[in-house]
């Protein structure tokens, strides 16, 4: 956790701080009144290196604006920690409001809807999340809105220039949301990255808990790279129509074989024609919890290498 606080009445990056909010998606957030009196949230990384500030300004996040992510306002300081602010978030992270109960199918769906157009909104500029899920998102009733556009790739090209960056956990991200490409080289992550995420928050959102849920890091590598979990029809007995076929295609293994873009999701979710084929392959069953005492029989060779490319994306993981 963030180890500096900021009480009501205390001074942050220039502004009144009005209120703690805790942590949400990747920074410890303050309501805070600016000194010209607007009302917004001042979000401290929880990161040591204060030049992931200047990386966060090139990527020109002020300019974009959609109702469906939060408003980029600036970058400043919080000591040593780089602070953005944004405008002041409503709401609760996604993370919070699935505690508290099942979602009706009608939530969810708006829910999705916001998701897919606000990422289709950032990826027509070229941007990435790369870490999209559930604590990277608010909702606030059938209004949702991503959180943190920009700070993992701001991340990612502040490491890629050897820079240092130490957290004491607040960036790390979550591999049960991450598509395997992203696990493997996080800087290729794109649009069909993004989009891998969202199937397994949609998926969530009708099932009540995640595809990849409950497996280690080795098992939810191994279980991303083959398409294997249950069928969300299986979880969710009752889907509105096309959410199943929307998944499916946005979990595809390979990038080349999942939507092209968020607008062709929505495009399914209506019950329109896919570049992919989302009937014809359904994803492999989940194994079943392998018996103790049993030694796989797979190739040592194969066995290997994927043990290796965990180690590199848990290496990742830390390293964030």
């Amino acid at each position: 956790m963030i180890e500096e606080q900021y009480p009501s009445g205390s001074i942050l990056g220039g502004s009144e701080v009005l209120k703690n909010r805790g942590v949400m998606g990747l920074a410890g957030r303050y309501d805070v009144r600016t000194p010209t009196g607007e009302e917004r949230t001042v979000g401290v990384l929880d990161i040591s290196n204060p030049a992931i500030g200047k990386h966060l300004e090139g990527l020109g996040l002020h300019t974009l604006r959609h109702p469906n992510l939060v408003e980029f306002v600036a970058v400043t300081t919080a000591g040593r920690r780089a602070a953005i602010v944004t405008e002041q978030l409503r709401g609760i992270t996604l993370r919070e409001r699935m505690a508290q109960g099942p979602i009706s199918d009608a939530l969810a769906l708006a829910w999705t809807r916001g998701m897919l157009e606000g990422l289709a909104a950032a990826h027509h500029r070229g941007m990435f999340h790369r870490d999209l899920r559930p604590e990277t998102i608010l909702v606030e009733g059938d209004r949702l809105q991503i959180l943190d556009l920009g700070i993992p790739s701001a991340i990612l090209a502040l490491m890629s220039a050897g820079g240092s960056v130490t957290t004491s956990g607040t960036t790390v991200g979550r591999p049960h949301y991450w598509a395997p490409e992203r696990a493997r080289r996080p800087r290729s992550a794109d649009a069909r990255s993004d989009l891998f995420s969202v199937g397994c928050i949609v998926y969530e959102l009708f099932a009540g808990v995640g595809p990849f849920d409950g497996l280690n890091l080795y098992d939810c590598y191994h279980a991303t790279l083959e398409s294997r979990y249950p069928p969300l029809a299986e979880r969710r007995r009752t889907l509105p129509p096309h959410v199943g076929a929307a998944v499916t295609a946005m979990l595809r293994a390979k990038p080349e074989e999942r939507p092209s873009s968020a607008q062709e999701v929505l495009h399914i979710l209506e019950g329109g024609r896919s570049s992919v084929s989302v009937s014809s392959m359904p994803p492999n069953r989940m194994d079943p919890p392998p018996v103790p005492g049993v030694v796989s029989r797979a190739p040592a060779l194969v066995a290997g290498g994927v043990i290796l490319a965990l180690l590199v994306a848990l290496a990742i993981a830390v390293a964030l």
